[in-house]
């Protein structure tokens, strides 16, 4: 029996060891006073919507932060009241697309983030071995965006930890 438990106190503690080291680092960036979410690096700005941050094994974190009553004149009661409907998710794929030369994206699957409207979305650019994860929400009049981006076909430990470390304040 004591074996046993010694051998259960050491996995745990090699996972929580292991766990701790590939996270080392990581700050909680703030998108803004609604929005944060953990990225290795401080973010470089691409564009007064767009952030990246670039991790050691090549891992491109995309943050993006539309104010979409500015964009499009939509309100949180607009949005609200179409960000559930297909049409607008394709609407929002079209958008990206026209934004995105050379990449293919797949159909946006809406859903739900504590209870705010939600898209997820696979995508790729063949010519450039790159594929690309996203998760948007829209929280009032703002869609917020994360993305990951991943070349070659690598992979990355921190793919789950990126997307489950968005947070509502």
């Amino acid at each position: 029996m004591k074996k046993t438990n010694l051998i259960l106190a050491f996995l745990l503690f090699f996972a929580t060891v292991t766990y701790a080291q590939t996270r080392a680092g990581w700050i909680d960036y703030k998108m803004d006073n609604r929005i944060s979410v953990k990225v290795p690096v401080q973010p470089k700005t691409i564009n007064e919507v767009t952030q990246y941050a670039q991790s050691k094994d090549s891992a491109v974190y995309v943050l993006t932060l539309v104010d979409m009553k500015v964009s499009a004149g939509l309100d949180s009661a607009q949005l609200s009241a179409m960000g559930g409907q297909q049409e607008f998710a394709d609407g929002l794929k079209n958008g990206m697309s026209g934004s995105m030369p050379g990449y293919t994206l797949g159909d946006f699957k809406i859903g739900k983030w504590k209870n705010f409207t939600s898209y997820s979305m696979e995508g790729e650019n063949p010519s450039q071995k790159i594929k690309l994860q996203s998760f948007m929400v829209l929280v009032g009049s703002k869609l917020y965006g994360i993305s990951l981006m991943l070349h070659n076909g690598k992979t990355t430990p921190d793919k789950d930890f990126f997307f489950q470390s968005l947070t509502l304040h």
